[in-house]
């Protein structure tokens, strides 16, 4: 974990304070086809061109997921986030925004190029 990260982890168990953000997991989606298990492919259930994909890492930088925003919230590269499962009201963790990417396929073959990854996890914001 980066300086940087820990210092910011260690201010916000300091302050008891959380940026919690509800998502929705999809499953996996493979990022040349865009096919998911749930949609069939993720244009099924998002219209391509509409909001904004971003990429979140653990913050040893050794994990990515993808959490989609079709109202295209305004969440800044670099900001440390804890998600929370919609339905089960579990805890999924502190995540990094390490990027923001359109919704459409020439975003998903850049997410590929970037995290070297052929597919990731998705899910959407509640």
């Amino acid at each position: 974990m980066s300086r940087e990260i820990e210092k910011a982890v260690d201010e916000i168990l300091k302050e008891g304070f959380r940026n919690d953000f509800s998502i929705l997991p999809i499953g996996r989606v493979n990022l040349k086809t865009g096919s998911n298990s749930l949609f069939g492919t993720i244009w099924n259930g998002w219209e391509e061109g509409k909001g904004v994909n971003y990429l979140l890492s653990d913050p040893a930088g050794n994990k990515f997921r993808v959490v989609h925003s079709s109202a295209g919230a305004d969440i800044q590269n670099g900001s440390l986030i804890n998600l929370v499962h919609d339905q089960g009201q579990y805890d999924m963790g502190l995540w990094q925004v390490v990027g923001r990417y359109p919704h459409t396929r020439e975003g998903l073959i850049d997410l590929s190029r970037d995290t070297g990854r052929a597919s990731l996890p998705f899910a959407t914001f509640k």
